[in-house]
Order: structure tokens, then sequence, then C-alpha cells
């Protein structure tokens, strides 16, 4: 996948690739290459050979796109960690996949120190070598990385990426709808804010990277400022961000000019509500909405027009089966299987086929997710009940933010979060409450929510705004 990149950036060396959150200084592509290089020369010395496990503990930067790529043009691979796990969480990771040495930036070396996890933890700026080395040869099958997925089973997991499972987007490049005929055409400055250590943020990284794009690297925490630099043609967003963004715009003119400048916006991670995607669409920018899996290394469906409840297009290299309502999808991309698990592996993987775990319909070439199998709610009439179906029926309420449907005590029950700040709570309630009542007429009698519970906080979410469903008892 390194080499592939490298070819095609040797087209336009002199393009700016990589623009600076805060300084504004632009990298080209030669540039870019020469840094890649350079952190590949840094691992070559330090191990001497091949097939180390190098983790990533740290916040997004340009700098951490390219020790990921430095890494894995190593011979090595690159483990993916996410910032917000505990300390006890990332001694039980550093196990599980083996790592040796961690990068690290100054946030986290501050924090925890160089020794804490039992294994040198380097300064991420500093894994550099004076020159720059020879990009190693990889085999298809070798692993490039380990990323955390929940997996289809809910525990979290390792997923292993190979070379393959990346090169799939070099073979079918010509086949993506907006990729362009000659390197001619005006880039795109993409926003990324999403964390680097998910499968949807390397993709568009590197998709953007052989289009001739340039990737302003950025977090959740500077996304506003980010927008409001007022170069953004393009982001990759997950709808919690969609959210904060139409929230500031609506408040801000500022805000709401710079945001009238992006030209699309790519959501993924968690369903987009249809009411932010009307009011985004309403000033004129273009709505992507992907499906995928970090097992999947990437999307199953990612093009097309937007289409109300659809996560896209189903992209050309993908195989997709409906069985008994789960989604199962076969192709280049589908992951070696999770680290150091092989009966999970098997598990998911059944003759080149992955089963999601996902409940979906297909239309067309449109992809349509129902939910998860595993949330399915079962009665003991044998009835089944989609929290997620519910979820969707209660969000065309205006009054609610964020809700997650759940079995309590044999009851289907709401947990529900309203963000309206300019009416009284108990109105707020009742209001949510009749709402309820006249959406329970329209529901068969074991599909009616008769619990209500109106939280004064946000609900608990992944770091890509999915709402965590934690066990209930």
């Amino acid at each position: 996948m390194i080499h592939f990149l490298a070819a095609v950036l040797q087209n336009y060396k002199e393009r700016p690739v990589l623009r600076d959150r805060e300084s504004g200084r632009e990298m080209t592509a030669g540039e870019f290459l020469l840094e890649i290089g350079k952190s590949c020369g840094f691992w070559r010395e330090y191990f001497q050979d091949c097939g180390h496990h190098i983790g990533l503990l740290a916040e997004n930067s340009s700098c951490y796109l390219i020790q990921l790529f430095g890494i894995i043009a190593s011979g090595n691979v690159a483990v993916g960690y996410n910032g917000n796990l505990s300390k006890e969480d990332i001694r039980e990771r550093i196990q599980l996949s083996d790592t040796e040495v961690m990068l690290c930036d100054d946030g986290i070396l501050s924090e925890y120190g160089v020794n804490e996890f039992g294994i040198p933890c380097l300064d991420i700026t500093g894994a550099f070598a004076q020159k720059a080395a020879d990009f190693v040869i990889r085999k298809e099958d070798e692993d490039v990385m380990l990323l955390s997925a929940s997996g289809t089973g809910g525990r979290s997991k390792l997923v292993e990426i190979t070379n393959d499972n990346m090169l799939v987007y070099g073979r079918y490049l010509e086949e993506f709808p907006d990729f362009p005929e000659g390197n001619d055409k005006p880039a795109d400055m993409i926003l990324v804010p999403v964390p680097l250590h998910h499968v949807a943020a390397i993709f568009e990284c590197y998709y953007g990277l052989l289009k001739g794009d340039c990737l302003m690297i950025s977090s959740a925490k500077y996304l506003i400022q980010s927008i409001g630099k007022g170069t953004i043609t393009k982001a990759l967003l997950v709808p919690s961000m969609i959210r904060l963004l139409i929230q500031r715009a609506e408040k801000n003119e500022n805000i709401s000019r710079q945001l009238q400048k992006v030209k699309e916006i790519v959501s993924f991670g968690a369903p987009l509500l249809p009411q932010l995607a009307r009011k985004l669409m309403d000033i004129g920018i273009c709505i992507r909405f992907g499906y995928g899996m970090t097992e999947t290394s990437g999307y199953v469906s990612r093009w097309g027009e937007y289409k109300e409840g659809a996560s896209g297009k189903i992209v050309p290299y993908m195989e997709t089966r409906i069985r008994e309502g789960e989604l199962l999808v076969r192709g280049q991309g589908i992951m070696k299987g999770y680290y150091g698990e092989p009966e999970e592996t098997s598990r998911v993987l059944k003759d080149g086929w992955l089963y999601t775990g996902d409940l979906a319909e297909i239309k067309g070439d449109y992809l349509y997710i129902r939910g998860r199998k595993k949330n399915i709610i079962l009665r003991d009439n044998g009835e089944n009940i989609s929290p997620e179906e519910l979820e969707g029926k209660l969000y065309a309420c205006p009054l609610i933010t964020e809700c997650l449907v759940w079995d309590e005590d044999g009851h289907v029950a709401a947990d529900i979060y309203s963000e309206q700040t300019d009416m009284e709570y108990e109105k707020q309630v009742l209001e949510i409450e009749n709402f309820v009542k006249e959406m329970n007429q329209r529901l068969p009698i074991t599909h009616r929510i008769l619990r209500i519970h109106i939280k004064q906080g946000g609900l608990e979410k992944t770091d890509t705004g999915k709402i965590k469903r934690a066990k209930r008892g």
C-alpha cells in the first residue's frame, strides 16, 4: 500500500498534501514522502528487522499520519490505541497486541511518563532518522495494522488489516465515482477530525492522498476552529460533530459563512438524523453516508446521492448477501482475522464471508442498515423488537436529541436526552411524554415504549459518536 501511494504521489511532488491546522504551513507530496522515509529509517535502525508491533497512542496530527505510514513502510505493524482508554485498558491492550514500543505525544508522556506501561514510550515527533530509508516491500497477506473493533460479538478485539486489504483502494481506484480523470483538477481541502486509530479516518486519508487532495488533520476539540479557517471543502465527520457544527452555525454568522463553503460532508460511525442531513443539504452541502467496519478495512457502502435511511451505494469491490436478515460481505477488504483469537475469527468468517451481525436490506444497489442482531429484544411470544427502529421513530420528535431503547424487566424502555434550552424542563418532559404516547398508538402493543427515563446530560458515546449500549440488569 505504501509503494502504491508513493508511486501516485511522485506524479505531483510539488502539490500540497498536508496543511498544519495551527500554522497553516503546507507540506508537499515530495516532502511528505521524505518524512515517511525518515520514519521508516528510524524503525529500520531501531529493530534491524521486520514484523514488530509498534503502538500509536497520541492525538490526531500530521506527525501521527506520517508515523503510521512510516511504520508500515519499515516492514512493521502499526497498532492503533484510543487515547481515552484507562491505564489498565491500555496495559491489557499492550499484552493482547504484543506491542513492543509505544509512540506518544507530549500529553500522554506528561500524564503517564516513559515507563508507565512496561515498554519503551517514545516521543512521536522524535522518532525520525536523519536520512530517509527505502521502503520495505510487503507481501500481500502481511499484517500492516492492528486496529480495535467491538467485533460482531461486542467484546473489543484487534483486527488484522493486511497489505492486500488496503491495496483494494488502488486496484479499484478508477471505479470510484469521485476519482479524478487527471491530476489537474482543483484539490479538495479535507478536514479529518475523526481519530486516526479508526479505519474510516485512515481510509479517507489514504484515498484523499491518492486523489491528490490536501488533508488538514484535526480533532473534535478543534472542530469549530478548523472549520473557521474558511478553506475546508470536504469534511469527514461523525453525527455528533455534525450536530455541534449546525448548532454553532445557527448562532454564529461567521461559522455559518464558513460552513457554506464546505462542498461535501462524509458521515459515518452512527446513523445521521434526517433533519440534520436536510439542514446541510439546504445550504448546498452534498451528504455522503458510509457504512463499514474495521473488519471490512473500510467501507462496504459509500457513494451515490443521499437517500434517507440508506447508507449509500455498495462499493464495487464488495459482494453482499442477506441471510436471515443479517448482512454478509465478501471481498478483498475483509480482514485476515482477530489477532490471537482463532475461535472468534472462525465464528464470524465462514467460506470467505464475514457475518457482520448487522440486520440490513438491499434495495437496488443501496444498503439499508436496520440495526444490530445482538441488540434485538426478544419476547416470550416470539416477537422480535429492533431498538434501532424505535429510536428512529423517537428522533422524529424535535425535542429528542439523543435516545437509547432497551429492555427493562420485560418492558421496552427508553433513555432520552434533550438539549433544548429555551423551554422549561417540566414542559419538555410533558411534550416528550405526549409524543411517545401518540407514537405508541401506532405501534403493536409489544413494541410500545412503556418506560421513559429523561436524562439531564448527553448519553455515553464512543469516540466515533455511537451511543454505548451497556448491558443492563
